[in-house]
């Protein structure tokens, strides 16, 4: 919330005529109820991101946040590790957009969690499915 803040504040400072608009993640990102690591419902998610974007037509800013999720039901889960990155291509996928970028601070997928295993390897080449 206060990002969406500081976002409205330095677009008008810039003069730029763009909304910004907070969407809760689990208004849409709908999971199983497997919480910690939270399996997403891509049905639920295309239905729910089109019923509430998917006629936008001004020029608007949407922040929302990743890792979190809910079930049908409203109770809130996790995605699990790399659930921020995943929460972003599922929203993407949901829309139906052309592109999706993400950046990262860190240089790739790596074998492990570099943090808890210092030996991890950068995997040099991996399908998005293997992903």
């Amino acid at each position: 919330l206060l990002f969406v803040r500081a976002l409205e504040n330095e677009l008008a400072q810039a003069k730029k005529n763009v909304k910004v608009k907070w969407l809760d993640a689990r208004q849409f990102i709908v999971t199983d109820d497997y919480f910690g690591k939270a399996k997403p419902q891509t049905d639920l998610i295309e239905k729910k991101c089109q019923q509430l974007l998917g006629e936008t037509t001004e020029e608007t800013f949407f922040v929302t946040q990743g890792f979190i999720g809910a079930t049908i039901d409203g109770l809130t889960t996790t995605l699990g590790r790399g659930g921020s990155d995943y929460s972003a291509a599922l929203f993407a996928e949901g829309l139906h957009a052309d592109v999706l970028e993400i950046w990262t601070d860190v240089p790739g997928i790596a074998t492990t969690d570099p943090r808890v295993v210092p030996q991890a390897k950068l995997i040099p080449l991996i399908s998005f499915q293997e992903a």
